[in-house]
């Protein structure tokens, strides 16, 4: 009887082994097989994505010659965070000193200091952040912009100016106007304005902008031959690490799909006799802002 209840017992927990054993193969069968999780793509091209770092401001200057103080005063700003190039042409009869300090007249400050000591003075007095300049005299600015096609803009009125003295020969009608690199020289250094200096200014910066637009894919190329010139052929005290450190903020403000290129007209007079440009004080704190 005891060897028939052993026997009974072995074949019950045999028997219950191997159905448990089937029960739990035919739930794994039955129970789906999650899917191997997709690695997720890389993407082949790098976007910034900018922060509050991601911004320079630069000083250009125009002279006849390498040796004269500037007539061509360009602010630029290039500002990733805000997806933003700002353009501004001061007068050179800009007073650039606080109320209530000692006169400072744009030109004549760079006449009497070193480039690198006056941006310091013009950074210190408009309470702005000009980190380099590039500086052209005529003929390095002509062959620069022959570096690239010419620029349209239209005129919004007709201008004419004879001045021998100056080599300045100008006329052009109102209208859309293929502006070559000689035409372009000559517009920026214009007094026939009618709406006097305040018009010159931005009409002049209306026209820099025009020309970053409509080259500004050809401005940053890594075949162009643009930088290569600015760095070889004008004084400045850009380098090459400096174009290299900020070639991604530059490619991006540049290659964005959004109008993002703006030309800022000065607010000021001229006064004692045309001998002074002043900027408003709403300017100033805008150009702090900017700059």
């Amino acid at each position: 009887m005891k060897h028939s209840t052993r026997l009974f017992l072995k074949s019950f927990f045999v028997s219950s082994f191997v159905a448990t054993v089937l029960v739990c193969a035919l739930l794994l069968l039955l129970i789906p097989k999650p899917k191997p999780q997709e690695p997720e793509p890389i993407s082949s091209n790098y976007t910034l994505t900018p922060t509050e770092n991601d911004r320079f401001s630069i000083l250009i200057l125009v002279s006849k010659t390498k040796d004269e103080p500037p007539y061509c005063y360009f602010l630029a700003s290039f500002d990733a965070f805000k997806n933003k190039i700002s353009l501004l042409r001061l007068s050179n009869k800009t007073l650039i000193s606080k109320e209530g300090e000692q006169k400072i007249i744009l030109n004549e400050l760079f006449k009497n200091k070193s480039k690198s000591e006056a941006v310091k003075a013009l950074n210190q007095n408009l309470d702005i952040n000009l980190s380099r300049y590039i500086h052209f005299d005529n003929d390095g600015f002509l062959n620069f912009v022959s570096l690239f096609k010419s620029t349209y803009m239209n005129v919004k009125s007709p201008l004419s100016e004879v001045d021998r003295k100056n080599d300045i020969y100008i006329k052009i009608d109102a209208g859309r106007t293929l502006f070559s690199a000689l035409t372009m020289l000559d517009f920026l250094n214009c007094n026939s304005f009618s709406g006097g200096e305040s018009e010159k200014l931005s009409e002049s910066a209306r026209l820099i902008f025009e020309f970053i637009s409509q080259h500004k894919n050809e401005l940053l190329n890594e075949n162009s031959s643009a930088v290569e010139f600015i760095l070889d052929k004008s004084q400045t005290d850009l380098s090459i690490k400096d174009i290299e450190n900020r070639r991604e903020m530059l490619k991006y403000l540049f290659e964005s799909d959004e109008q993002n290129i703006f030309f800022i007209s000065p607010e000021g007079e001229m006064r004692l006799s045309d001998t002074e440009f002043v900027l408003t004080q709403s300017f100033r704190e805008k150009l702090k802002e900017i700059f």
